[in-house]
């Protein structure tokens, strides 16, 4: 892989190990750096950030679901920008929202 695959993304069957495989990665993280590049790195930094104020809100449900996509991630392409995806944004975004749910929370227990 050049400069340019590495940052823009690359064709997967100029990989001779993933054409092999019909160009099919079995990674998702994989196939998403193949399709954006390095722009892939800040999609991932929002999966670490939501992974860390999960940790720090205990919210363990989350935690352990965002641990299971992930390790799922490792073995197949169907998540990230496929098929299942409205299950994994939410907590991908978590971090991008939490002011905003812990608020919510406040308030109703306010009331």
């Amino acid at each position: 892989m050049d400069l340019l695959g590495f940052l823009f993304g690359v064709d997967l069957n100029s990989v001779p190990m993933i054409a092999d495989y019909n160009g099919n990665p079995h990674n998702a993280f994989f196939l998403l750096h193949a399709y954006y590049g390095v722009g892939f790195f800040a999609l991932f930094l929002c999966f670490l950030g939501s992974f860390f104020f999960l940790l720090m809100d205990s919210r363990w449900v989350f935690v352990a679901l965002l641990l299971i996509f992930l390790v799922r991630s490792f073995f197949d392409i169907i998540y990230l920008f496929g098929l299942l995806d409205y299950l994994v944004f939410p907590i991908l975004f978590y971090s991008v929202f939490r002011r905003l749910l812990n608020e919510e929370e406040t308030g109703a227990r306010a009331d």
